[in-house]
Order: structure tokens, then sequence, then C-alpha cells
């Protein structure tokens, strides 16, 4: 029953548009476009260096896309259409039902890193370079997922509606996007005010670090530990209060 339950799930979020387009398809097009541009005024000698920083600094599109923007425009159509009451009718707890929601979005996270890593070795001739560096880079990676599922659950849960739900966590997608450097700004070009909010949110130390990490060349990983551990912590206290908001409301 779990094993169907399971294969429903994933036949629904590859069949709600936003993950596919926005999860699976764009980063992969952008991880193609994007380091081809800018390593040609890199010098021969650190192109594949820097390619391989550029390509992945922009996986974390995939976490973000999928299971931040993804999971919360599917979860809150699914509130507006009131699935979760109606896989009651069938027996199926509410608990039962998000614990497959998320195992689902890990299961398709996993294929969308697979794709896309396959896909930059053979457009870009991304390797792997070293294994414990590589179980390092996706701990965190299934991490931020984790901390992402968590808020944008909540997000959904406390707004309730769809539009309202996309508009905002489209906005917060962006504003993460800027401040992790992966739109362009690099961490030393922003103004000190927004320093000290990028120090607080480990994608942009992750983003800084991701070849080093991918190496295994990082000496000092407490400043991405601390901020890793913050992101999970305001992840479960949305949680935690969209729970206690729902139940108020029954």
């Amino acid at each position: 029953m779990q094993a169907r339950l399971l294969k429903y799930e994933i036949r629904n979020i590859l069949g709600n548009f936003f993950i596919p387009l926005f999860g699976i398809i764009f980063p992969i097009f952008m991880g193609i476009i994007i380091p081809a541009s800018v390593v040609e005024e890199v010098p021969k000698l650190i192109r594949q260096e820097v390619l391989n920083s550029i390509i992945l600094s922009m996986s974390l599109m995939i976490p973000l896309c999928v299971g931040f923007i993804g999971y919360a425009a599917s979860y809150a159509q699914e509130n507006e259409k009131q699935i979760p009451l109606r896989m009651k009718l069938f027996g199926i707890s509410n608990k039962r039902f998000i614990v497959t929601k998320v195992l689902g979005q890990f299961c398709v996270i996993s294929v969308t890193f697979l794709v896309y890593f396959v896909t930059m070795h053979f457009v870009h001739g991304f390797t792997i370079s070293n294994f414990k560096g590589m179980l390092i880079f996706f701990a965190f990676m299934y991490l931020f997922t984790a901390a992402f599922l968590m808020i944008s659950h909540a997000i959904a849960d406390l707004i309730g509606k769809f539009g309202p739900t996309y508009g905002l966590v489209m906005c917060i997608y962006f504003f993460l996007l800027f401040i992790s450097g992966s739109m362009g700004m690099r961490y030393e070009d922003f103004p000190p005010f927004l320093q000290k909010i990028a120090d607080q949110i480990p994608l942009t130390p992750f983003g800084q670090h991701a070849y080093d990490i991918w190496r295994d060349k990082l000496t000092n990983y407490s400043s991405l530990i601390q901020t890793t551990i913050s992101l999970l912590a305001v992840g479960a206290l949305l949680l935690i209060w969209s729970n206690y908001k729902k139940k108020q409301a029954i």
C-alpha cells in the first residue's frame, strides 16, 4: 500500500508542471548555458576549475526549485482542493500523506541530481574528484532540501491559498539565489547590510566553497554547519507554528 502511495505521489509530482519545469528542465538548461558563457573569459589553465565551481553552485537550484517552489505550489493546490481530507476518507492519515509526499520529493530530487550531473559530465566534462567530498556535498544538499520542505509546507499551511503561496515562495526563491551569489553578484560586491544577511544563510558559504567541498579540500566547516542548523531550526519552528495554527482553525 505504501509503495503504491509513493508511486502515486511521484507521478503526481512529475505531473505538476511547476516541478518538471522549474526543478528539472530549468536547472539543467541554466547549467548548460551559463558556465559555457562565463568560462570563455577565463584563462585556459583554470577554466575547468571555474567551470566545475559554477556547475556545483548552480546545482543549488535543484533543492530550491523542487523542494521549495514545487512542493509549496503542489501542496497549496492540494489544500485548496481538500486532498488531505479526501485521503482521510480512504483511511490515509494526514501524517502518512505528508510522509509520502516528502519521500516522493526526495526521490525526485535524487533523480534530478543524477540527470543534472550526468548532463554536466557529457556537456562540460564534469567529473567526481573525491568520493568523500561528494558524500559531504550531497549531505548538505539533502539537509537544505529538508529545511526547504519544512518551510514551504509551513508557508502553504499558513497562507492556505495557491496564488499568494506561490507568489511568496517565488520572491523568497529569487532572494535566496541573489543573496547566495547565484545571480551574478558576488558576496564581495554586496553592501555591508546585505553581507550580514548573507552570512546567516548557509547557501552563501556553500556556494562560495562548493568546489572545495566537492574535492574534500575545505578545512573549516564551522560557518556552514552553524548556518545549516539555523536554517533547519527555522524550518522546524515554522512547521510547529503552522501545525498549531491549523489545529486552532479546526
